[in-house]
């Protein structure tokens, strides 16, 4: 329990100060004052001062920031302010922690890739050079025999009545074969071997199969450092588009029915899911750090007031009217936007925690 919610921690701390790393080197190289660099929200624990730059830690550990001077819109006269500095400048500065916190996923994924992770095999596909075969299930439809039985999406299939299976055709065949009778599985599930019992169905619903559930074969694919390389970042941009989606779905539902979708969680969900990951060895949680990572990043590409995607979007507004937000107004509305995304987590919070106990 205690070594889940330290790396937990540590994951967290990892992934927000490189983000916010990014924004202070880029900052620095730009010859702008950085005020505070502090981990968490306030209230402030204690800093260190070195140099011109505060080193802070903050009791809530949910989050990171950069002060910047000037970054409110104040001080355009002093040639260290960063409200003195070109649009395209300011861009960059802010963009930097997204940009940071993309690379950091690629060489995460690389690096999960160089030590071995799972890929999916078709039946009859070479397994030469992949070790760990093994059948999984994927999908389990609601109130089918494999529900009933206890079986879980993600448990590995031993057997079938003591009978063993290379291939997903040889398993389904056997099973059709035992429609009405009851049959014996051995799963792994989270690398415990279990037993359970389940009927096939003799008349299954139209695309579920007798027990109702959907498998495939997965294997752990090792590879070389250059291959590692190209696919960390393939994944890392397939896994930005894939969220993106997902993420304009969440909004769009958020908006036409006022609910969270149950796919979305929050700190505690991860913290939960990590302690899973962490028992699937090293190369599982750093593919699960390159997610949050590159979720990290497109969460603060968007163009939602208080999260850099915000503050770009100002920039932009600047750049078609041909003057600055005035400072007021862009400050209140960011204010606003801080406080529906906080309550927007606590809720997510909150119903993590009642799914879990």
């Amino acid at each position: 329990m205690f070594a889940t919610i330290f790396i937990f921690i540590a994951l967290i701390a990892v992934l927000i100060m490189v983000h916010e790393a990014g924004h202070f080197f880029t900052a620095k190289k730009a010859g702008i004052k950085v005020e505070e660099f502090g981990f968490g929200f306030p209230p402030r624990i204690f800093g260190i001062q070195r140099g011109e730059t505060l080193y802070s830690l903050n009791l809530i550990p949910l989050g990171g920031f950069v002060k910047i001077f000037g970054e409110e819109g104040e001080y355009t006269e002093d040639s260290r302010s960063f409200s003195n500095r070109t649009a395209g400048v300011r861009s960059l500065i802010i963009s930097a922690g997204v940009l940071m916190n993309m690379a950091l996923a690629m060489v995460l994924f690389s690096a999960g890739h160089m030590i071995g992770l799972p890929t999916i095999l078709e039946d009859g596909a070479s397994e030469k050079n992949f070790t760990r075969v093994q059948i999984q299930v994927i999908e389990i439809a609601s109130e089918s025999p494999a529900m009933t039985s206890g079986l879980a999406i993600g448990d590995v299939i031993v057997s079938i009545d003591g009978k063993r299976f290379d291939a997903i055709d040889g398993l389904r065949g056997y099973v059709d074969a035992r429609r009405g009778k009851e049959i014996s599985i051995e799963v792994l599930h989270d690398g415990v071997s279990k037993i359970l019992a389940a009927s096939p169905r003799e008349n299954p619903p139209e695309g579920e199969g007798p027990l109702g559930f959907a498998m495939v074969k997965t294997a752990i694919e090792k590879l070389s450092w250059h291959q590692a390389i190209g696919r960390g970042i393939k994944d890392s941009f397939v896994l930005a588009w894939l969220f993106l989606k997902a993420l304009g779905d969440l909004f769009l539902g958020l908006f036409t029915t006022g609910k969270i979708s149950g796919d979305v969680t929050g700190p505690v969900g991860i913290a939960v899911l990590t302690g899973r990951v962490v028992k699937l060895g090293i190369a599982h949680l750093l593919q699960f750090a390159g997610v949050i990572s590159v979720n990290l990043a497109l969460i603060n590409i968007f163009p939602i007031p208080a999260l850099d995607g915000g503050r770009l979007l100002f920039i932009l507004l600047e750049k078609l009217k041909g003057r600055p937000i005035p400072r007021l107004v862009e400050q209140k509305i960011h204010q606003v936007s801080f406080v529906v995304l906080l309550t927007l987590m606590l809720l997510v919070t909150v119903r993590d925690v009642v799914r879990l106990f």
